[in-house]
C-alpha cells in the first residue's frame, strides 16, 4: 500500500491552485456549485431535520446527505461514484472551522474528487459484486495523483 500512498500524498502535499489546468479548475468550480446547490435544495427535506436533532454538530454528515437527497449529485460514470457530496461536505466544514480563499477551498475540493476517482478507477469493476459502495469507500478518502482524471 505504502508504494501507491506515498505519490499520491506527494502530489496532494506538492499540489498548487495555480499549477492545475485552467479546465480542472474550471470543472472544480463547476462541481462545488453543484454541489452547494444541490445541498441547499436537500436541506429542506424532513429527513434532514430529522438527522440534524438526531446528531447535532455534525455539519459534514448533514450537508452530505442534504447533497445526495434529491438525487441530483455528479457521478463520476465510469466508477459511479458520487464523489462531490462527501468531499464538498468535509472542505465545508472545514472552511467553517477555519476561513480560508475560495482557492485553497476549490483547490482542496478539487484534490479530494480526483484521488476518489482515482481510488474508484482502480478498484471498479468489481467493487461492488464484493458488496461494496464505491461512494461510501473510495470517495471517503478523497485527493490526487494528477489532476485530470475526473476532470479532463
Amino acid at each position: 500500500m505504502a508504494d501507491v500512498a506515498a505519490p499520491l500524498a506527494q502530489f496532494v502535499a506538492g499540489s498548487r491552485w495555480q499549477d492545475l489546468a485552467p479546465e480542472v479548475r474550471a470543472e472544480a468550480k463547476r462541481g462545488f456549485l453543484n454541489f452547494a446547490g444541490c445541498m441547499l435544495a436537500g436541506h429542506r427535506e424532513p429527513e434532514l431535520g430529522l438527522l440534524r436533532e438526531a446528531l447535532p454538530g455534525e455539519d459534514a454528515l448533514a450537508d452530505a446527505a442534504a447533497a445526495t437527497a434529491l438525487d441530483y449529485d455528479d457521478t463520476h460514470l465510469r466508477t459511479v461514484i458520487h464523489a462531490t457530496p462527501p468531499v464538498g461536505a468535509v472542505v465545508l466544514a472545514l472552511a467553517r472551522k477555519r476561513p480560508l480563499p475560495g482557492t485553497s477551498l476549490l483547490h482542496a475540493f478539487a484534490l479530494g474528487v480526483e484521488v476518489s476517482c482515482r481510488l474508484g478507477n482502480a478498484v471498479t469493476p468489481g467493487h461492488y459484486e464484493r458488496g461494496w459502495h464505491i461512494t461510501s469507500t473510495a470517495a471517503s478518502l478523497g485527493r490526487p495523483s494528477q489532476p485530470r482524471n475526473c476532470w479532463g
